[in-house]
């Protein structure tokens, strides 16, 4: 049986990262989005590596585009939900429509992609990977959307361990705390994604959140 990795929100940076390390060991790549012509690039790219990957489009705020993309991948095996809304605004000016819009998409997209995906993980004994940020411990008022965005993500990933676990399904969100940045030794996307690999597949020791 083929192994196959949906990535929720791709793009240049930690999903890119991601869709390479798990497409160097054999994982056809699903890459669903939003923008068209940027999936297109992303997938023109990985297939020039040898890497098997398809391009869907979908807005993720949207559940019922989400649940169409994710509803036909029968052998689907990991989840990246790696999708965020990072909208710089004062949180003195947001508003409260704003912070409903970007939970669309920074919290609730998660749990949509989880539901849809449900029977093919539970199938595949698979792992829901889940991109979070050192906002939710450490909120920053130029980006209080996004901060409460990474902080209900976490919360909602720690139920869906708790709820998943007897089904042998693995969720583990990797906190990203620092800017992602190709030259930084920690917080660049190959390390960010061979940690993401690693919590696939070392998953029986290691703990939920890293």
């Amino acid at each position: 049986m083929k192994n196959v990795i949906a990535i929720i929100g791709a793009g240049p940076g930690i999903s890119q990262a991601v869709a390479h390390q798990f497409g160097r060991q054999g994982y056809e790549v699903v890459l669903v989005a939003r923008t068209t012509d940027k999936l297109q690039a992303l997938a023109s790219e990985l297939g020039a590596a040898g890497i098997v990957a398809t391009p869907v489009v979908a807005d993720i705020s949207q559940p019922t585009e989400l649940r169409t993309a994710l509803g036909g991948l029968g052998e689907l095996r990991v989840l990246h939900y790696n999708a965020a809304v990072a909208r710089a605004t004062d949180v003195l000016a947001e508003t409260a429509e704003g912070l409903a819009q970007d939970f669309a998409v920074n919290v609730a997209g998660l749990l949509t992609a989880v539901q849809a995906a449900l029977p093919q993980l539970e199938a595949s004994q698979g792992s829901v990977l889940v991109t979070g940020g050192g906002l939710a411990k450490f909120p920053h008022p130029a980006y209080a959307s996004l901060a409460i965005g990474k902080a209900g993500e976490a919360n909602l990933a720690g139920s869906l361990a708790q709820a998943l676990a007897p089904k042998g399904i693995y969720v583990g969100v990797l906190q990203v705390n620092g800017f992602v940045n190709e030259a930084d030794a920690v917080h660049n996307p190959a390390n960010i994604a061979h940690h993401f690999w690693a919590m696939h597949t070392d998953r029986d020791r290691l703990e939920h959140e890293l």
